[in-house]
């Protein structure tokens, strides 16, 4: 009776709209503690918050592996859930207020509360491995056109292009489109003209081709998932226990008020 009134608990809308509240409000509180005048004036509430904070999530935790038992350890968010909450909790069993910082991984937590951010996770994972490859690709083209614009200005410009270290962020920035014109091209043409070849070319290969390549591997890869039978099952079985658990609600009301008949 207790396992399956827990079970209909954390199965509940309200439980899980709950956890995500408390995630926000720890995240403000953990946003609050790194100005010194709120810490100074309500330092022990904010720290008896994140106590109190701790518990709770914890609590969850342990009711989740009381209902899922095994399973629990193949509920892959329910897997990430633990993992944030026990890095989270090292300040707590820690001497070294160092790690206090570590309470913000907590918010990590709102992926696995949000679909949406699920979804999201989930393309950025499946993609990790061709960025990778057009990351390589990038790095490749920073090297070859650092070695360049080392040479060809580095004596005149040693401030931008004095060694590799030094064109590697010049270009940098002048991928981030940050003052690259007015700022660094323009005054290297007084005495250079021709070196807008030399950046507009890296512009077009490193900031164009390149970031074109990454929308489309992210895009391919949502038209998968979309795609994919597996995804559309379980997000149809995720529908069906919410149904389910609904309507087993429904009809204990039911039997609630038939009984309630009976008896007058």
């Amino acid at each position: 009776m207790v396992y399956h009134q827990l079970s209909q608990c954390i199965k509940q809308p309200f439980f899980q709209r709950f956890i995500l509240f408390i995630i926000i409000l720890n995240a403000i509180v953990i946003g609050l503690q790194t100005d010194e005048w709120v810490v100074s004036q309500f330092g022990e509430i904010l720290d008896d918050a994140n106590h109190l904070f701790s518990i709770i999530f914890v609590l969850e935790i342990i009711l989740k592996l009381i209902v899922y038992r095994t399973k629990f350890f193949r509920r892959k968010w329910d897997l990430f859930d633990s993992i944030v909450i026990l890095i989270s909790l090292v300040p707590e069993t820690s001497v070294i207020s160092a790690f206090r910082f570590l309470r913000v991984f907590r918010i990590l937590r709102l992926i696995s509360i949000i679909p949406h951010m699920q979804f999201v996770t989930q393309i950025l994972l499946r993609t990790l491995s061709s960025i990778f490859s057009v990351g390589t690709i990038l790095m490749v083209v920073y090297y070859i056109y650092a070695v360049i614009v080392t040479n060809l200005y580095g004596k005149d410009f040693p401030q931008w292009f004095g060694d590799i270290g030094e064109s590697y962020y010049t270009l940098f920035q002048i991928m981030t489109f940050e003052s690259w014109s007015m700022g660094i091209v323009r005054p290297v043409m007084e005495i250079h003209p021709y070196a807008w070849i030399i950046f507009s070319s890296f512009l077009i290969f490193a900031t164009y081709i390149i970031l074109n390549l990454v929308i489309g591997i992210i895009v391919d890869c949502i038209n998968e998932i979309k795609e994919d039978p597996n995804q559309q099952a379980c997000e149809e079985s995720e529908k069906l226990a919410i149904q389910i658990s609904q309507l087993e609600n429904e009809i204990k009301a039911l039997k609630a008020l038939l009984i309630e008949k009976t008896k007058c």
